[in-house]
């Protein structure tokens, strides 16, 4: 086997350790680190956020994701009923949780179906007599870019389609479709 020098720990001096303890404890630490995310949400915690969203929407309004909204609604809601700190999250880890959760039902969602979407609203825009053809032109970017942020939050959420799949109806219910704002 060959030796490979590094840099050890003590006062700077080399040691001499094998290329296959460095694999096994780069292989190990990846396979410790990288999955970490991707299991981090489970069925159980995506369900509690779509309990809570229901259960504030009424009082907080319509659903639409994003991250500064999910700290606005943590706010709003422990000056208030204090719901989502009652369910045991802090702001960081509802703003993680409900990240997690609309990303992994937007995984959920079909591809067809977004492009769908966001062809309909094209289509609605580019008919509107309201807006000015500036307007429309500036409208239609928005949603050209929209449109790619909807598709990098779903393949962002690949990793959390599976516990995210048992409440995709009740995502949609609330999102209204396929509400963002990031």
């Amino acid at each position: 086997m060959k030796r490979v020098s590094v840099f050890g720990a003590k006062n700077g001096q080399r040691c001499d350790i094998t290329w296959v303890r460095v694999l096994v404890i780069t292989l190990g630490l990846a396979g410790f680190v990288m999955p970490a995310t991707a299991r981090a949400l489970s069925e159980q915690e995506a369900a509690k956020v779509v309990q809570l969203l229901e259960a504030l929407q009424g009082e907080l309004g319509n659903f639409a994701y994003d991250d500064e909204l999910a700290g606005d609604w943590f706010e709003q809601d422990a000056e208030s009923q204090g719901l989502i700190p009652a369910a045991g999250f802090t702001e960081e880890s509802w703003k993680k949780a409900l990240g997690d959760t609309f990303r992994g039902f937007l995984a959920n969602v079909p591809e067809a179906e977004i492009l769908q979407s966001f062809a309909d609203s094209r289509h609605r825009l580019a008919e509107t007599r309201s807006l000015t053809a500036t307007q429309k032109q500036a409208a239609l970017q928005l949603a050209d870019e929209k449109q790619k942020q909807v598709l990098q939050l779903r393949a962002e959420g690949q990793a959390f389609a599976k516990v995210a799949r048992p409440v995709t109806s009740r995502m949609r219910a609330l999102s209204g479709g396929l509400a963002s704002r990031e």
